[in-house]
């Protein structure tokens, strides 16, 4: 085709447009009020060439309720926008349901704005490393890739486009691609993915050590047993010495301290005897009890071990204790 018959197919076509889309908007769709506000406004603003906020207004008044009049302006004006292969798919999508609706005169600025854009699309092409990779995903700007896309050019967008490769067991690879022009490939060739490292083993959770309770040890339990066998002794022995006083005292003379009787001599010296026994093992028990009391806790595992014996001796008494650690 000559530049010229070039030109004069643009101008007929875009006074196609111009009245096609025109009578889009006098059409009963969009339905809802809110989505024929944001049309309209859309296209006022597509219009004065205003296409970063007319785009955005069109897409909502799809959104909110889908028509085929309203699809054609948001792919014209992504067009315009320069998103050629977004404008691309949306007018393929408008085709669809103009064929659907049987709206002839939609299917043919369809067609044609199709036909015009397919040679400028720019494309990206991504190739794998030689190899399988289980699992392989592949995304393209956030969008998953399609298994059978891979090593198959397909339309973007002009510009750079973000790609990152996963898989089960691999290091991902993040990379960009060079900027797509109108009319150009590009390639993108992934790296092979490398294995993750083997996890390290970590140690077991170590145990805490038990709580290291303390408890009364060994010498307290024995000086409490000292005392209480000093105690029942100082009773017992003090009993008898009270009954050999008595018996001495029916036997003997009482005022001048003097006794005849033997056997009432031997009751008096039993009772200094057993007097001085219970002296001796109230004395004990009074020091052992002091002992289990004052002698400090120590942990189960460093328990003191002792040994406390009392020791009474022809001429005094005492208490014996040996420890061991």
């Amino acid at each position: 085709m000559s530049r010229r018959g070039s030109r004069g197919l643009v101008f007929a076509l875009t006074f196609l447009s111009a009245g096609l889309l025109a009578g889009a908007s006098e059409a009963a769709e969009p339905a809802s009020p809110q989505a024929q506000s944001l049309f309209e406004e859309g296209r006022t603003l597509m219009e004065k060439g205003d296409l970063d906020r007319a785009c955005p207004m069109l897409v909502d008044s799809q959104r909110i309720d889908p028509g085929g009049g309203t699809l054609l302006n948001v792919a014209l004006c992504h067009e315009k926008q320069g998103k050629l292969a977004t404008a691309w798919a949306e007018y393929n999508e408008a085709l669809s349901v103009a064929i659907r609706d049987d709206r002839k005169d939609r299917q043919d600025f369809a067609r044609a704005q199709i036909a015009l854009l397919r040679p400028r699309l720019p494309e990206l092409l991504v190739v794998l490393s030689p190899g399988e990779i289980a699992g392989l995903a592949v995304e393209v700007d956030g969008s998953p890739l399609a298994p059978a896309a891979l090593g198959v050019p397909f339309p973007v967008d002009p510009g750079a486009h973000g790609i990152v490769a996963r898989a089960p067991g691999r290091i991902a690879a993040s990379l960009a691609s060079l900027p797509a022009s109108e009319g150009h490939t590009v390639k993108v060739y992934l790296p092979a993915l490398s294995l993750l490292p083997s996890p390290v083993s970590s140690p077991g959770p170590v145990d805490a050590p038990p709580p290291r309770r303390s408890r009364l040890s060994t010498v307290t339990y024995v000086s409490a047993a000292v005392a209480l066998a000093g105690y029942g002794t100082a009773a017992i022995t003090g009993l008898l010495a009270l009954a050999a006083d008595s018996s001495a005292k029916d036997r003997c003379n009482a005022v001048r301290d003097y006794c005849v009787d033997p056997s009432g001599r031997d009751d008096a010296s039993r009772a200094r005897t057993m007097a001085w026994i219970s002296t001796v093992a109230l004395g004990a028990g009074v020091v052992a009890t002091a002992v289990a009391l004052l002698w400090p806790r120590v942990p189960a595992r460093d328990a003191v071990r002792a040994v406390i014996l009392p020791a009474v001796f022809a001429g005094g008494g005492g208490i014996f204790a040996r420890t061991s650690f």
